[in-house]
C-alpha cells in the first residue's frame, strides 16, 4: 500500500507499522528513522540472522548482523532507535540466544520482518538449537516505553530440574503487538508449577494487544501459568489477546496473581480475550479456573470484558475479579461469563 504523508509517498509494510521511502529508507510511525530523518526520530539496526555478519556495521538490510544481542548493543537509549529482525520464513532464521536476553535500554523498539501470522511465526527469538538448559527467564525487557512487534519468542530445551519462563517483564509502559509468547514446549517444564509464559514483576502500565502467549502442542500437567503477576505491578492489560494452553490436569492457570499486594491498588485488564485450552484429545482436562487470585489481599481488580473461555469458572467468588460482558451464553463449551463479581461455580 502506497501512502501519502508530510515525508511524500512511502510503501506502508505490516498494517502501517513500517514503511519503506523510494530511497529505502525506513518508516516508523509516520517518520523517517536514521540519520537523515528527524531529530530524535532514531536510527534501525537490522539483525538477519540466517544472513547477516556480524563484523558488518547493521546500518542497511544488506549489512545487517547476524546476533541479536550485536544488534541491540548497537542501539542508544532514550532516542528511538529500532531493531528490525529479518525472518527467512524458516526456522533458519531464528535469532539464537545463549544467556538471557535484557532489553534494558529505554525507548529502543524491536519489529520483526516476515510473515505476521498469530501463531508460530518465524520471525522468531529462541534459545540454541541444541542447548538443553532453560533459560530463566530466556527474555528480561526492564526498559520502559519500547515497541515490540511482529516475533515470535519460543522455548523447549527439555530440562527437568528447571523451570521453563519465557518473558519476564519488570518495565513500564511498554506495548507490545502480534508478538507470540510461546515459553513452555517442552514436557519437563510443563510438568513443574513454577513454568510460565509470560512473568510481569512490578513492571506497569503495559499493553499486549493481538498477541498469542502460551503453546497447545505440550500438555501441561502441573499449576504453571500462562501468564504470572507478581511484585507491585499495575495497570497492566491485554486487548484482543489468545491465551493458549493443553491441559491434562485440572491445576494448569491461564492468569495467577496470587501474591499479596500483586496489583499494588490498581487493575489488571483482560478486554476481548480468548482463553483458549485444547480439548477432544487424549487426556485432556478443563483447568479448574482462568484466574488465581490472593483473596487476603491483592490490591486490586482484574477485569475481564468480553472474554470467552474453556475452563470450569473464571475464578473463585470475590469481587476481587470482575466479569463483563454483553452475554451471558455458553457456546461449545466456551462460557463468555456474565456480568458482574466472579462466581465460585
Amino acid at each position: 500500500m502506497s501512502v501519502s504523508s508530510g515525508l511524500g509517498g512511502y510503501k506502508s509494510i505490516l498494517g502501517g507499522r513500517l514503511g519503506i521511502t523510494k530511497d529505502n529508507r525506513l518508516v516508523v510511525g509516520g517518520q523517517v528513522v536514521g540519520v537523515e530523518g528527524q531529530m530524535g526520530a532514531g536510527v534501525p539496526y537490522f539483525c538477519d540472522p540466517a544472513n547477516g555478519d556480524n563484523n558488518l556495521s547493521g546500518k542497511t538490510p544488506g549489512t545487517a548482523v547476524a546476533s541479536l544481542v550485536t544488534a541491540l548493543g548497537l542501539t542508544t537509549a532514550a532516542q528511538n532507535d529500532v531493531v528490525v529482525l529479518i525472518g527467512d520464513g524458516a526456522t533458519t532464521g531464528t535469532a539464537r540466544l545463549t544467556a538471557t536476553l535484557d532489553w534494558a535500554k529505554n525507548a529502543v523498539h524491536l519489529i520483526g520482518v516476515g510473515a505476521g501470522v498469530l501463531e508460530n511465526k518465524r520471525t522468531r527469538i529462541s534459545h540454541a538449537a541444541a542447548a538443553v538448559t532453560n533459560l530463566s527467564p530466556m527474555i528480561t525487557v526492564s526498559a520502559a516505553g519500547c515497541l515490540f512487534a511482529d516475533f515470535n519468542a519460543f522455548q523447549g530445551t527439555g530440562e527437568s530440574a528447571k523451570d521453563e519462563e519465557l518473558m519476564e517483564v519488570t518495565g513500564s509502559r511498554n506495548y507490545f503487538v502480534n508478538v507470540g509468547l510461546q515459553g513452555i514446549a517442552a514436557a519437563a517444564g510443563a510438568a513443574r508449577a513454577g513454568s510460565n509464559d509470560l512473568l510481569i514483576t512490578g513492571g506497569g502500565e503495559n499493553t499486549w494487544r493481538n498477541c498469542l502467549i502460551g503453546i497447545e502442542t505440550i500438555q501441561r500437567s502441573a499449576a504453571n501459568a500462562v501468564v504470572r503477576v507478581r511484585s507491585l505491578a499495575q495497570r497492566n492489560r491485554f486487548e484482543s489477546c489468545e491465551f493458549v494452553m493443553a491441559a491434562s490436569a485440572t491445576s494448569p492457570i491461564f492468569v495467577d496473581v496470587d501474591e499479596q499486594n500483586a496489583l499494588n491498588g490498581s487493575s489488571l485488564i483482560f478486554k476481548d480475550c480468548f482463553f483458549r485450552n485444547l480439548i477432544n484429545i487424549t487426556s485432556a482436562a478443563d483447568p479448574a479456573v482462568v484466574c488465581t487470585y490472593n483473596s487476603a489481599n491483592v490490591n486490586g481488580t482484574i477485569y475481564f470484558i468480553n472474554c470467552v473461555m474453556n475452563a470450569t469458572k473464571w475464578a473463585a467468588a470475590g469481587a476481587e475479579v470482575q466479569i463483563g460482558s454483553t452475554s451471558a451464553a455458553t457456546i461449545d463449551g466456551f462460557d463468555s461469563g456474565g456480568t458482574g463479581n466472579a462466581a465460585d461455580a
